[in-house]
């Protein structure tokens, strides 16, 4: 009996051991389970954050770099709107019309002058022929085309700034473009459908004033970088134009832009304003924009990494040169806390020493030293500049006046060795070379061009491709409300020729 008690005994404590066993494995089961529940939620989480810090990383380069895409959009648009006007360069019915309008744009650009009263008068005259011939193309008629003069109006305008700005003759330098900059930009502080077909243009033929950087691949070829650069092609011949005509091109379509960008609308500045209401309309993005366009340029550099001295785009000196030419002085006395720092810490500690010193290069690169190192940079407004329409609200004492007011030589703008009607149709040109590019405006002179047998553009590949602010322009911070891109404003009969009738900026 007392051996069956210690058996009975003995498989009673062995059951006990064996479901504590059970037990125990049971709760390391659990938390093994547990643990990698834990562990896989853990990661689970951290993926989601980091999708969720990339997709906000990426926002906000595409926010950053809205810009670029807003660009694009306004050369769609110019397209469409230049193919739906054709008709009206081509009908019979409308010859007087057109050839009056072709004798206005003309007539009334080649009689600027470096005088404020001057400028104001011009823009007031086409103004006013502006909101005749919009007025002529709401009477009722029986083609289609003859509501199209106001379009046709503005791209023929517009089409002038390009050809002016691009012409080997243009003196960007010496300030030529002010008196033009300073008329389309009243212009179209009245009549605001100018400001995305002007900035349409100059974006298609200067990458450069968007700002955008040419993206290409290690293994591209020479042609693709130039094409990519926005060098000209020779249609015929298949040959680029040469890169003295091309920074020379660049550097004036700039400096154009620049001086737009310069352009006060104060109350000697706006046509007819009573000095009580700015202007609604800033063609890209006015002095703003100007600082804009600055910062998102040295953005566009390779600049981020300070050990890195790999030399940088090779038009960046003569871009700079250009644009800083112009602004300088604007920027130095409106935006002094935002400029300096970009001056003094950026363009001359980290950009200067990085230019391309090559053959092609060391000549901008000495000029961009020279103009923002010296002691006195930017002390005085830039030659040619009208002081009435530069700087008018400084947030400084205002700069001393200028001297050399306007360029020797120039008794009007732009009308210099430039006696070809420009229309937007058709080359304008004495050599009449047909280009490859989309826009008719500039056109290679077949004897000034090259073929490209090696690739002077070495240098390393530039950062940042595309992207941008959300903008009226890429140079202005105000937002676009844009409807239906066909539809038309109300004072307009034409309904279905102007896809920026509904772009207004607020």
């Amino acid at each position: 009996q007392r051996a069956e008690e210690r058996e009975a005994i003995r498989v009673s404590e062995e059951a006990a051991k064996a479901a504590a066993l059970k037990e125990e494995a049971e709760r390391k089961r659990q938390e093994e389970e547990t643990r990698v529940r834990r562990e896989r939620e853990e990661a689970e989480a951290a993926e989601a954050a980091e999708a969720a810090r990339q997709a906000e990383v990426k926002a906000a380069k595409q926010k950053a770099l809205q810009f670029q895409t807003d660009a694009q959009e306004l050369i769609q648009k110019l397209d469409t709107t230049r193919a739906s006007i054709a008709p009206f360069e081509k009908s019979k019915k409308v010859s007087k019309r057109r050839l009056q309008i072709k004798k206005v744009v003309k007539g009334k650009l080649n009689t600027l002058q470096h005088n404020a009263v001057k400028v104001k008068e011009v823009s007031t005259e086409i103004v006013e022929a502006l909101q005749a011939t919009k007025s002529d193309d709401q009477i009722p008629a029986d083609s289609p085309e003859e509501s199209l003069g106001f379009m046709y109006f503005l791209d023929l305008l517009a089409s002038n700034v390009i050809v002016r700005a691009s012409a080997e003759t243009f003196d960007s330098s010496g300030g030529e473009g002010f008196p033009l900059a300073n008329c389309v930009a009243l212009v179209a502080a009245k009549v605001p459908e100018l400001t995305p077909i002007l900035s349409g243009h100059i974006y298609t033929v200067c990458p450069a004033v968007i700002p955008t950087l040419p993206q290409v691949s290690q293994d591209a070829s020479d042609d693709d970088f130039m094409e990519a650069l926005g060098m000209k092609k020779d249609a015929k011949t298949g040959d680029f134009e040469t890169f003295d005509r091309f920074l020379n091109r660049t550097e004036g379509l700039i400096a154009i832009s620049a001086a737009i960008m310069c352009c006060s609308y104060s109350s000697t500045g706006a046509i007819g304003n009573d000095g009580n209401n700015a202007a609604k309309t800033v063609l890209l993005g006015g002095q703003e924009g100007a600082l804009n366009w600055l910062k998102r340029f040295l953005k566009l550099l390779p600049l981020s990494d300070t050990n890195d001295a790999s030399i940088l785009p090779l038009i960046t000196a003569p871009v700079l040169t250009s644009f800083l030419t112009v602004t300088g002085c604007m920027l130095k006395y409106k935006y002094p806390a935002e400029f300096t720092p970009l001056w003094r810490e950026t363009i001359v500690k980290r950009v200067l020493p990085r230019l391309d010193q090559g053959a092609i290069g060391a000549p901008s690169a000495l000029r961009l030293k020279k103009l923002v190192e010296g002691v006195d940079a930017f002390q005085s407004l830039p030659k040619g500049a009208i002081p009435e329409l530069y700087v008018m609200e400084a947030s400084s004492a205002a700069p001393p006046a200028q001297v050399n007011m306007a360029p020797s030589g120039f008794s009007s703008v732009g009308s210099a060795n430039n006696n070809s009607m420009a229309t937007p149709f058709s080359n304008s040109s004495s050599n009449n070379v047909n280009s490859s590019n989309s826009n008719p405006f500039d056109v290679v002179n077949a004897h000034n061009t090259k073929s490209a047998a090696s690739n002077p553009f070495a240098p390393s590949a530039p950062s940042g491709g595309g992207g941008w602010n959300s903008s009226t322009t890429p140079f202005s911070n105000s937002t676009t409300t844009m409807t239906t891109p066909m539809t038309t404003n109300n004072n307009n009969v034409n309904n279905n020729s102007n896809p920026f009738a509904t772009m207004q900026s607020q």
